[in-house]
């Protein structure tokens, strides 16, 4: 699976994929254990360090930030996360309305934020999280193929 991972990977990566080596790995992940291939989880001697190193790599991109900058974006950010939550309930409520899914587990899965920690919040709150991380991983294919579409267009109506 390691070699597999590290290969699609790649791949993603050439095609300027986001997160490819990470979706790469979800992939091969997923692909394997749905045909059988693989069966089990990684046990949590894996898990907590692999969170413990994925949460110190994210900490990283605030090394730039400085408290005056918080300050300037930390209203609009709040606006953000309760619009985007707020939809995500919404939707969430909907289809909670018509399947017998979970309503935790169908936030998680249409609430904004990084794979790693949503798939982190279901394990945490016992839900499916190969629910919630097809959705995320779902929604980083979208954006991958449409951003470079909406950029092209935002370039040539500026131009």
């Amino acid at each position: 699976m390691v070699v597999g991972a590290l290969i699609i990977g790649f791949a993603f990566k050439k095609v300027n994929m986001p997160a490819a080596y990470l979706i790469g790995g979800m992939v091969v992940s997923t692909l394997t254990h749905v045909t059988g291939w693989v069966e089990g989880v990684m046990p949590n001697w894996i898990i907590i360090p692999s969170f413990v190193i994925m949460g110190s790599l994210i900490g990283t991109r605030f090394n730039q930030v400085s408290f005056g900058m918080i300050k300037l974006i930390l209203l609009p950010a709040a606006v953000y996360s309760v619009f985007s939550l707020s939809v995500a309930a919404l939707a969430a409520s909907f289809v909670f309305y018509f399947s017998d899914l979970a309503f935790a587990q169908l936030l998680i899965a249409f609430a904004p934020g990084g794979v790693e920690a949503m798939i982190a919040m279901a394990l945490l709150l016992n839900v499916d999280p190969t629910f919630v991380a097809a959705h995320h991983i779902m929604r980083l294919f979208i954006l991958a193929a449409l951003l470079p579409y909406l950029i092209n267009r935002a370039e040539k109506q500026i131009k």
